[in-house]
């Protein structure tokens, strides 16, 4: 389960990222 949040943690800050990214551009 821990690792599983992890992984959710960072496919969430990932695609956070991408926004800023795209909002940026």
């Amino acid at each position: 389960m821990l690792a599983f949040s992890i992984d959710y943690y960072g496919i969430f800050f990932r695609a956070t990222q991408s926004v800023e990214l795209f909002c940026t551009y």
